[in-house]
């Protein structure tokens, strides 16, 4: 670990020398455009080096133990995900089928391509005037293999959700337009679970509604089937009355029935007798008497 520590002077075509540590690269104040150049190329291969070995270190440590291999990653600043790429990439691509001329990363947007992967690697590496070929000519030259030229990208709001933007993250190294029709499955994806999860919303909304309010809602609905009850009787008693009483019959029944007519010794029940009489006056529709 102390010998990996220790900086390390790399010397430019130029004569020119940079130090680089693991906290940083000290460039020369007179370095020119070709000594930058020279210094990307270096960082690169160096680069990509670090990705090969990272993947073909991971897979290791996960054949010797599969159940700890990727806390072991997190310890050393690895996320899940990309040290799986890594390892991923790595096993698409056996050391000997590697090419040393063109970084990881093109390696990477062939990887799930093993039918014309040998082919556009060694057009990246061999390309000119400045080999190797750019990830963006890299990705039309796949598209023009697998026949998704002029496909569209779909589009995206700024900024975009936490699932937009690791989708995004996930087909970066794909080729255009099958990372567009990805991106178009997994928009549909969304949408769904969007449904799903809104409809999830509203039930929750609903029980903790019913919940809080339990005594509420059952006290409309006493009071709902009361008047329910209600209005029944009153319909009952409507048939019950019109149908053999005309008005005028009725009438005559409840002046009978007033308190002033009665016995001295029924007052009380004369009294009420005559004022469910009035109720029932009171209740029945004019127009259902009987003829």
């Amino acid at each position: 670990m102390n010998e990996i520590q220790k900086a390390r002077t790399i010397n430019l075509p130029s004569g020119k020398s940079f130090t680089w540590t693991n906290t940083g690269l000290d460039i020369p104040a007179d370095a020119t455009l070709d000594d930058l150049e020279s210094i990307g190329a270096v960082l690169a291969s160096v680069e990509s080096g670090r990705q090969w070995a990272a993947g073909d270190w991971y897979l290791a440590l996960d054949k010797h133990n599969g159940q700890t291999a990727l806390e072991t990653a997190e310890r050393f600043g690895y996320t899940k995900q990309g040290i799986k790429d890594l390892a991923w990439v790595c096993k698409a691509f056996p050391r000997s089928s590697r090419e040393d001329r063109v970084p990881f990363t093109h390696h990477k947007m062939l990887a799930a391509y093993p039918d014309i992967a040998n082919e556009l690697l060694e057009l990246a590496a061999t390309h000119q005037p400045k080999p190797p070929m750019s990830c963006a000519k890299l990705n039309k030259e796949i598209e023009k293999r697998l026949g998704l030229e002029g496909e569209q990208e779909p589009k995206r709001q700024a900024g975009g959700s936490k699932v937009d933007r690791a989708l995004d993250s996930l087909v970066d190294d794909l080729p255009k337009a099958t990372g567009n029709k990805v991106r178009k499955q997994a928009e549909k994806v969304k949408e769904l679970m969007q449904e799903a999860y809104s409809d999830e919303v509203r039930k929750e909304a609903d029980r903790i509604y019913k919940e809080k309010h339990a005594d509420r809602i059952e006290a409309g609905e006493k009071a709902r089937k009361e008047a329910k009850e209600a209005k029944e009787n009153y319909e009952r008693m409507a048939v019950r009355v019109d149908a053999v009483l005309t008005e005028e019959e009725f009438r005559t029944i409840r002046m009978c029935l007033h308190p002033d007519r009665a016995p001295e010794d029924r007052r009380e029940q004369f009294a009420k007798a005559f004022a469910l009489f009035n109720k029932m006056a009171d209740r029945i529709p004019r127009g259902d008497w009987a003829a």
